[in-house]
């Protein structure tokens, strides 16, 4: 169901997605280019993180060592209301990990993962909000992407996702080969 739903709202929101794509201004190379300063020209008051990716390589418990410090420095020098991690593979070890050492981020747990809006709602209306105050970072088109459009959240697209293809070379190889997809195909 949600691969159906996913080729519907892309078609439906292909000019969107097209001008996202194409759009450098919305694409950071990694998430540790993020700062306080480019968070504040965006006028984000809440912060939404995906994990696989963009914070680790796919299947981490946790974030590594030089993201999690970025992590704990751009929580320090933001003037941020709030920030969550959504993943569409959220388990206990990691929600423990943060609990342990992000107390302050909310792990959210979406009834249906991306690109259905619901987690990003769940930040909306639990806030209460303006959704252009929300900003999405995500790896992949058509989850995170396609969620933000869908929710009216603003998204940045991290080009050089966090892999470990030595360690997991099937996984890394299939989700790079999806972002590849993803890109090509709304950048024509």
């Amino acid at each position: 169901m949600r691969y159906l739903f996913t080729i519907y709202q892309a078609w439906k929101h292909r000019k969107s997605l097209a001008c996202f794509a194409k759009d450098q201004k919305k694409h950071l190379s990694t998430v540790t280019e993020l700062n306080a300063e480019h968070l504040s020209k965006l006028n984000c008051d809440y912060l939404v993180l995906d994990f696989d990716g963009v914070l680790a390589a796919h299947g981490e418990a946790a974030p590594p060592p030089d993201t999690a410090k970025w992590l704990a420095h751009l929580l320090n020098q933001a003037s941020l209301r709030g920030c969550f991690i959504l993943s569409n593979k959220p388990n206990d070890v990691r929600s423990t990990y943060f609990r342990e050492h992000f107390p302050d981020i909310e792990f959210i747990k979406a009834p249906r993962k991306k690109p259905y809006p619901d987690g990003l709602n769940i930040v909306i209306q639990k806030k209460t909000t303006d959704s252009k105050r929300i900003l999405l970072i995500d790896d992949r088109l058509l989850t995170g992407g396609l969620a933000a459009i869908l929710a009216d959240c603003q998204c940045l697209m991290i080009t050089h996702p966090r892999a470990d293809f030595a360690k997991r070379p099937i996984i890394e190889s299939f989700f790079w080969l999806l972002r590849w997809v993803e890109m090509r195909l709304f950048s024509l």
